[in-house]
């Protein structure tokens, strides 16, 4: 009897075969790779955008209310002018901003004295102890906000042209007529605030441009707040 034996044939993968492979599985790799790259980067800036504009809209809220609390009409201060602002006309930053104000520390009722803010490198500052007449941006200290690229704040009656130049500010109001202590009539204006900060995450997708159009290397949001003074004094 004769026995006959099946021989069987084993065949594997050729070299090309699996150079194929391994740059296929490499492709779909990176493809996952910079798509888990990009969403987590996308994360982290939402994350960052969320917590700077917590942060911006709290120190807007921060300086309109002090803001409000000017003294309009005030007499006996060295300059005449309850509100100064070195950039009222124009595109220009507000980089120094004092006004006049109650101030009650002490225990002395009625006694005038400035805030002060300034604009130092990207830190938004404060002073808001000052004594009575002795108070300027020099003296604002006291960091607020980091991340700040620009600072304005507009006096609405006076400042009107230049306010073109900004992307989605409010239209400026008209002045407040109200009466002094004397029963005199006072125009009281109206201030438009504007605070715009850098989201510091390093995300490059969409239009990166500032409040005033131009290209920028980071992202940017900004806010505005407009109020009116409301103390009137002789």
């Amino acid at each position: 009897m004769i026995e006959k034996r099946l021989k069987t044939q084993e065949s594997g993968f050729t070299l090309i075969e699996l150079m194929v492979s391994m740059a296929m599985a490499l492709i779909i790799m990176a493809g996952l790779f910079i798509s888990f790259s990009t969403q987590n980067t996308e994360y982290s800036y939402q994350n960052r955008r969320i917590d700077s504009a917590q942060d911006l809209e709290f120190t807007l809220k921060f300086v309109a209310e002090d803001l409000r609390s000017t003294l309009t009409s005030l007499s006996g201060a060295p300059t005449g002018n309850p509100v100064e602002n070195a950039a009222f006309a124009g595109a220009g930053a507000t980089t120094g901003l004092t006004f006049w104000v109650w101030d009650e520390a002490n225990g002395v009722v009625n006694n005038r004295a400035q805030r002060a803010y300034a604009l130092v490198g990207n830190s938004l500052r404060y002073d808001r102890e000052a004594s009575v007449f002795n108070s300027a941006p020099g003296n604002a200290n006291n960091e607020i906000l980091d991340n700040v690229t620009f600072f304005k704040v507009f006096r609405d009656d006076t400042d009107v042209p230049s306010r073109a130049a900004f992307a989605d500010i409010p239209p400026p109001m008209v002045p407040l007529t109200v009466n002094d202590p004397a029963g005199n009539p006072v125009n009281v204006p109206g201030y438009t605030i504007l605070i715009e900060v850098a989201v510091p995450a390093g995300y490059t997708q969409g239009q990166m441009i500032d409040v005033l159009g131009n290209a920028t290397n980071n992202k940017r949001i900004w806010r505005y707040a407009q109020i009116y003074p409301m103390t009137v004094v002789n």
